[in-house]
């Protein structure tokens, strides 16, 4: 199976960093740049998805952006 591909097009990098069990604890996305990511978690997390906090990018008062990344089956 081909890793899932994470497609950036922002003009500003971004870090992921995850939420609960799994792998990659932090994802580095540099702006305008297309990542392939290999992900490690528990057997449940693959279809409930991945939860990351953008932690250089917040949406209002010390409250990052929380990303859910989805892997089709």
């Amino acid at each position: 199976m081909t890793p899932p591909q994470l497609v950036m097009r922002r003009e500003l990098d971004i870090e992921l960093v995850r939420v609960g069990k799994g792998q990659p604890r932090v994802i580095a996305l540099p702006a305008n740049r297309t990542l392939l990511i290999q992900f490690e978690a528990p057997a449940d997390a693959k279809t409930e998805g991945h939860t990351y906090k953008a932690t250089n990018f917040l949406v209002g008062p010390d409250e990052p952006m929380t990303v859910e990344l989805k892997i089709p089956e």
